[in-house]
């Protein structure tokens, strides 16, 4: 909660906002998979790695901001022993809503072996949805147990792991 008092973030501001605009189910596929990931592109809007080169790419972007959740709720739906390490699974993912996001956006990448389905586009949509909601629960001091007891109740569709 100190974060929430103590810092003014308008980045994360919107990842909030995109997010209770989105959580309707009954909003076009296409257009809620192009809000959370771009919700996402602002919130990393000028993150930079440890050694201060600004990450620009958004597949990096979404990498770096997964890297960032506490291990236990990155084990909700990724091989938390790859949470800094190379994740085929993990990267085919973001490479799907990086890749279909900028289709749907600017008809990029249109034969891309990435392009998330118009049947997979729910599953997509409601695992990146599932893992901003997560995010912000824990921002906003939410105990990470309580939230892992409480998505550990569904059937959650792991992204990489066992």
């Amino acid at each position: 909660m100190d974060f929430i008092l103590t810092e003014k973030n308008d980045q994360f501001d919107k990842l909030v906002q995109n997010y209770l605009y989105n959580v309707d189910d009954d909003l076009n596929l296409d257009s809620a998979l192009i809000n959370y990931v771009n919700s996402i592109d602002i919130y990393m809007n000028g993150s930079r790695y440890s050694d201060g080169i600004r990450i620009k790419k958004l597949f990096k972007k979404i990498n770096f901001w997964l890297e960032h959740f506490p291990e236990k709720l990155y084990g909700l739906y990724f091989d938390k022993s790859k949470q800094l390490a190379n994740d085929d699974k993990r990267d085919a993912f973001v490479h799907s809503l990086v890749d279909t996001r900028d289709y749907l956006t600017h008809f990029d990448k249109k034969n891309s072996p990435y392009l998330i389905s118009d049947s997979d586009r729910v599953t997509y949509i409601t695992q990146i949805r599932a893992l901003i909601h997560i995010y912000i629960l824990h921002t906003y001091g939410i105990p990470d147990n309580s939230i892992w007891n409480y998505y550990r109740r569904f059937i959650l569709d792991r992204i990489s792991g066992d």
